[in-house]
């Protein structure tokens, strides 16, 4: 068997597309077992340090009894200086926390309420300050909270606490590595399209296929990153091939995408994997110019599920 990756003739191993810790159900046998030890070891198990792909299971985790256990390693964020912000979960609940970037400087998300509480408190006591000073400090806070919009900034000069609700995405977008999501993003295009038997059509390839198993590609690759706050979080991850990008949505919440060159102008595919029913969704939306033997090929592999 000639591996899709490294391009030798090597024994083959069974290869999840998407890791199975996070509910991928689809495997492909034409990479080596080299390649395959390679790849989930330097990009798979990144997934597992994800806080977005981590918040979306835990969203979907308390609505569905889901037979997966995504454990959160621990990751880190930019903020807009460009600082590093690490990020841990607690040992207590699944809660993630950000650690400090210096001391005394915390970046806060506005909405989590609870840590700040018991920052202030534990300031308080530090510094001695008086209960009924942070408790005061406490009700204001949560006051606004309650009632802030977009645009209002909370500043505390005692706690030393600024918080800036409308700075929270930015806040929260992940710092990208060389190891993921982008990584991950070109070993899954190369595997679907190897699937999809597509991989002719894609220009850009063997630039995927290198940064997948070196990540030395980044500059010829462009990758886009969305968490989206208008939909629920869902057990399914979609992948899509579009003439321009490919994308992951996962569990319909955290999508991320690179691009690459397709061939087809006026066609997409979209792959739906249901963690809950254990099967690969098929989707050609644009039924008036199907490439047959691509459609054939669907034909045949539905009937395999």
């Amino acid at each position: 068997m000639r591996c899709i990756f490294c391009r030798q003739e090597k024994k083959h191993s069974e290869e999840h597309i998407i890791p199975e810790s996070i509910g991928g159900i689809v495997t492909i046998s034409n990479v080596c077992r080299d390649c395959n030890s390679k790849l989930g070891t330097e990009v798979d198990s990144e997934l597992n340090k994800h806080r977005h792909i981590y918040d979306a299971f835990s969203a979907i985790k308390k609505q569905y009894e889901i037979d997966l256990e995504f454990h959160f390693n621990d990751t880190y964020f930019e903020d807009e200086r460009g600082n590093q912000i690490k990020v841990a979960k607690s040992n207590k609940s699944s809660k993630i926390i950000p650690t400090k970037i210096r001391e005394g400087d915390f970046v806060i998300d506005h909405s989590d309420t609870k840590f700040i509480k018991n920052q202030i408190t534990r300031i308080a006591k530090r510094q001695g300050i008086p209960d009924h000073v942070a408790q005061q400090k406490i009700t204001d806070y949560l006051y606004f909270n309650k009632h802030c919009q977009l645009g209002d900034i909370y500043v505390d000069e005692i706690f030393d606490i600024t918080v800036n609700p409308e700075r929270k995405d930015r806040i929260r977008k992940t710092f990208m590595s060389g190891k993921t999501p982008h990584r991950f993003l070109a070993k899954a295009c190369v595997e679907f399209a190897h699937l999809l038997r597509i991989q002719d059509e894609i220009e850009n390839l063997e630039t995927l296929r290198s940064h997948a198993l070196n990540g030395d590609k980044l500059e010829q690759i462009k990758c886009f990153e969305q968490l989206r706050n208008d939909m629920d979080a869902k057990p399914i991850h979609l992948i899509q091939f579009t003439p321009h990008q490919f994308h992951i949505h996962f569990f319909m919440k955290y999508a991320t995408s690179i691009t690459i060159g397709w061939k087809h102008e006026s066609l997409e595919i979209y792959l739906g994997n249901d963690i809950m029913t254990k099967h690969l969704r098929i989707f050609l939306p644009d039924k008036d110019n199907k490439n047959l033997r691509l459609s054939e090929f669907i034909f045949n592999f539905r009937a395999l599920l």
